[in-house]
């Protein structure tokens, strides 16, 4: 558009462009071009568009595409169309559409889709169950728990899971007779529902699942236990500590934790003493902190001169747990680590202990020469005030001015989120304040932490109007996503307000959505090779196209080379692609989610967000089976070689360099 405006010299260039998009037109399947305009129109949310043309198109292909774009945008409007296509002639159309259901949870969808259950494609069938127990409903368990006995194994697996997302306790006894025969996926997925909904009736299945072959299977019995927080558990937990499996075991040292008896004490110091698996032994660091025994006061003492980054940091908390005032100095010590890691933990161990001396230090870390400890005194601050461990009149103040003054948006959103936690009215203003203060092309992520805050120092029916006035202004910002966080603030708030999501800003050009869908390469594989060693991953361009395809761009203009993993959960993910290293930074821009049906197993790789369609360079691999993300996060690729080395990466470990080795992009 840039062009057609230029005053002269253009005439020529703009004949040139044209020329192009005819011949990028020429190269493309006329059957391809719905795709492309499906695309666009999702990205617009599909505001007063028609989409009969494509539901009732000839190509089964392009009607299950209509389904996928009705149910990520979140379409209530276009449920009709969805009721048409579950009776679509072709099975993955139906299928399609019930997981489209599942996305909007909109209940009126509930009527056309309990027919499906017995529908003769068992696709349509697993997906139909996904979607009814995402819309959820009391009625439903009586419709899905006589499939626990079905003759196909998906419909099984699936009903398992469906069971848990309805949450009703009442279905357990279900769950556990149909553990009888049970084994490979279906064995696992009762094992994850009945230690999700963890009852007492579950204690006796927990202790045989524990004896069972599958260390995922293991994982979630010792889960489950934890879950039931019984001391009778314990004989039964300690054996695992020393289960060969790192993930089972890491397990084990949560559910001790969990248990919170000081029994779990003394093996867990002797864990300290055998084991050389960083991450293992960070959690035990932690657990021990947790229980408040001094007897394990010394041997953690002794990991604040470790070589490892992560387990003195880990070491700094649990002391300050473990010894309060009487560590000050020790932890006060620690602030000349070289490691910002470590002094970040400092921060975070500083606010159990409290008082003056506390707050001093902690304003003083505000300051630090690294942003992330800055924000971890900032976040130690806001906390400390909470509890009342510090009188926090200095502190408050501190988080004021910055608030109002960083040019820091992460800094400001902690400050935003502290000072609204403190529920106190006088600080409408100044967080108005800031926020009408921020450029326009400042990151969402502020925007929307003031208008979180406001909405927890409002209240409901008695609405400051000060505040009401702020959320109409923000419902016509330039960014929709936080039009649509002022919408949600204001619907909590019982507050009228007209919404108009707008278009959403794609960093995909219209000629770039040529490429992506005319380039379905399902061999597409990266390397990334960090400071532990190589991933090889599949990327899978298929299911979602234009996330593969800005994991591409950022790639190979070398983005990701030198950042590095700054989230490590043991047996959940591994977090990296921040160019910041806290977590609060992306490339500049988001993308849209391309939420399917993928599952997120062992080794699959998501886009990481912090909302709805607010993903951008951000990415976390999973080290375990992760039921409660499927169909909450983009999944877009896959570990096919070098998994050992994800379960070696530790917070800090360099991505050194990421690499597409097949593309046509």
């Amino acid at each position: 558009m840039q062009i057609l405006r230029t005053p002269s010299g253009t005439r020529g260039i703009w004949l040139c462009s044209l020329l192009v998009l005819l011949s990028l037109l020429s190269c493309v399947k006329q059957e391809e071009y719905p795709l492309y305009r499906l695309a666009l129109l999702e990205d617009r949310g599909l505001i007063d568009v028609s989409l009969r043309e494509y539901v009732e198109h000839e190509k089964p292909q392009i009607r299950r595409a209509a389904a996928t774009t009705i149910g990520r945008v979140g379409s209530t409007h276009h449920l009709y169309l969805l009721q048409r296509l579950i009776e679509d002639e072709d099975p993955s159309v139906r299928g399609e559409a019930a997981f489209a259901c599942g996305l909007i949870k909109n209940r009126s969808a509930i009527v056309f889709l309990l027919p499906h259950l017995e529908d003769e494609n068992q696709e349509v069938r697993t997906r139909t169950i996904e979607a009814l127990s995402k819309i959820g409903g009391e009625d439903l368990p009586e419709k899905i728990t006589p499939l626990l006995k079905d003759t196909s194994v998906d419909v099984r697996n699936q009903a398992t899971l469906a069971l848990w997302r309805l949450d009703n306790i009442k279905v357990i006894p279900d769950l556990i007779s149909a553990l009888d025969g049970a084994e490979g996926e279906f064995l696992y997925n009762l094992s994850y529902a009945l230690m999700r909904l963890a009852t007492p009736e579950c204690f006796e299945v927990f202790e045989e699942l524990l004896g069972n072959s599958d260390p995922e299977v293991r994982a979630n019995a010792v889960k489950g236990f934890g879950n039931l927080k019984d001391p009778r558990a314990l004989p039964f937990v300690f054996n695992l500590l020393q289960d060969p499996d790192q993930r089972v075991a890491t397990e084990t040292v949560r559910a001790l934790g969990k248990i919170d008896d000081k029994r779990a004490v003394k093996p867990l110091l002797e864990l300290l003493s055998r084991s050389s698996n960083e991450n293992l032994l960070s959690e035990a660091i932690k657990v021990l902190g947790d229980l408040e025994d001094k007897r394990a006061l010394e041997k953690v003492t002794g990991f604040l001169n470790s070589d490892s980054q992560i387990l003195r940091g880990e070491a700094a908390v649990s002391v300050a747990k473990l010894g309060r005032g009487k560590v000050l100095e020790d932890l006060k010590e620690l602030l000349k680590d070289e490691s910002w890691y470590v002094r970040a933990k400092v921060a975070e161990g500083l606010r159990e202990i409290g008082g003056k001396e506390v707050e001093r230090v902690l304003l003083v870390m505000t300051a630090d020469r690294d942003r992330r400890v800055q924000m971890a005194a900032i976040e130690a601050i806001g906390y400390a005030v909470t509890e009342r461990t510090i009188d926090g009149k200095r502190g408050l103040r501190k988080l004021e001015t910055v608030l109002l003054e960083s040019m820091d948006f992460a800094l400001r959103s902690l400050c935003a989120e502290a000072l609204a936690k403190t529920k106190d009215p006088r600080y409408v203003y100044p967080l108005i304040k800031s926020y009408k203060f921020t450029p326009r092309s400042y990151y969402s992520e502020f925007k929307r932490a003031v208008i979180s805050a406001l909405v927890e120092l409002a209240t409901p029916g008695e609405v400051d109007v000060r505040i009401e006035n702020f959320l109409l202004e923000a419902s016509a910002d330039s960014d929709p996503i936080v039009r649509r966080e002022a919408h949600a603030a204001s619907s909590k708030l019982s507050l009228q307000q007209k919404y108009d999501p707008g278009e959403f800003r794609s960093k995909l050009t219209f000629g770039r959505y040529f490429e992506v869908y005319r380039n379905p390469n399902k061999l597409l594989r990266a390397r990334i090779l960090t400071t532990k060693g190589e991933i090889i991953v599949e990327l899978l361009t298929e299911y979602a196209p234009r996330t593969v395809a800005n994991f591409i761009h950022l790639t190979n203009s070398r983005f990701y080379d030198g950042l590095t993993f700054h989230r490590v959960v043991p047996n959940f993910v591994i977090q990296g692609g921040c160019p910041r290293g806290d977590g609060w930074g992306g490339p500049g821009y988001t993308i849209r989610e391309e939420i399917n049906g993928l599952e997120f197993e062992r080794g699959t790789i998501g886009m990481a967000t912090s909302g709805k369609d607010t993903g951008g360079s951000q990415f976390f691999i999973c080290h375990s089976r992760q039921p409660h993300l499927d169909g909450r996060y983009t999944a877009f690729g896959r570990v096919i070689s070098g998994m050992e080395v994800v379960h070696e990466i530790t917070v800090g470990d360099v991505i050194e360099k990421v690499e597409i080795l097949t593309s046509r992009f």
